[in-house]
């Protein structure tokens, strides 16, 4: 019920339509922008690695250089279509950590984004809602987290550090998907590329706040649980 009135809050008050915003959202179009994004933030250059082994055609495979110094810093793998049998939300899992070798040499980080977005269609490419589109750059966040990272010992790799912080990063850099400039590069009509329209783009991003206020006590709620949880010396189970 709470997901079903939020979503009525953001249609009725912000003049939100998810529906027409998907249409200015491929996935495609999507993936070119964000990682033209994350290349200027964090000074890196992807490639994408044609022919390279996968474990299923919908996965692709990149390689991640230093702008400055050229040396290759990790690779990752992109896998995002469900399919039978498949891991059922959004994560990234780390298949090689980026610390020293006993020779002193540092290995590649590899990592691979699993989600579960649209697939396209007969007469449509995969669109993305508003709300995929910030999952996609959260997760990619972590992946950057991975093969950005340059501890020494593999213990403290990536997104191996203290829990409160390991979502620090991907929270912060999903802020992107809230700005204008931002969302108009990763974004363009699926028939002819044109920008979403400002009235539109308008009311997404005054939409940001809302439900805050419900977001905000059920984390207070969670915080609360825990503290009474973890300072009574007996508990009734």
């Amino acid at each position: 019920d709470f997901r079903y009135y939020t979503t009525k809050v953001v249609e009725k008050f912000y003049s939100v339509d998810q529906e027409k915003l998907r249409e200015y959202f491929p996935l495609e179009t999507v993936t070119e922008g964000m990682m033209r994004i994350y290349e200027d933030l964090l000074g890196l250059n992807f490639t994408k690695l044609e022919n390279a082994e996968v474990w299923h055609n919908d996965v692709s495979m990149y390689q991640v250089d230093d702008w400055l110094s050229g040396d290759t810093l990790g690779y990752f793998y992109l896998d995002l279509h469900p399919r039978d049998g498949k891991f059922a939300h959004a994560a990234v899992f780390g298949l090689q950590l980026g610390s020293l070798g006993k020779d002193g040499t540092r290995d590649k980080a590899v990592r691979a984004m699993v989600c579960n977005f649209p697939r396209p269609t007969e007469d449509k490419p995969a669109l993305l809602t508003h709300k995929q589109v910030k999952t996609f750059f959260h997760e990619f966040g972590h992946v950057m987290h991975g093969i950005c990272s340059k501890a020494n010992i593999s213990t403290f790799s990536g997104t191996r550090v203290e829990g409160d912080f390991s979502e620090a990063p991907s929270q912060m850099l999903e802020n992107w998907v809230w700005e204008e400039e931002s969302l108009r590069m990763m974004s363009g009509h699926y028939r002819d590329g044109s920008a979403i329209p400002q009235d539109l783009l308008s009311n997404l991003l005054s939409s940001r706040t809302a439900n805050i206020g419900g977001k905000s006590m059920r984390q207070i709620y969670f915080g609360i649980f825990d503290q009474q949880l973890h300072t009574r010396d007996k508990v009734d189970t």
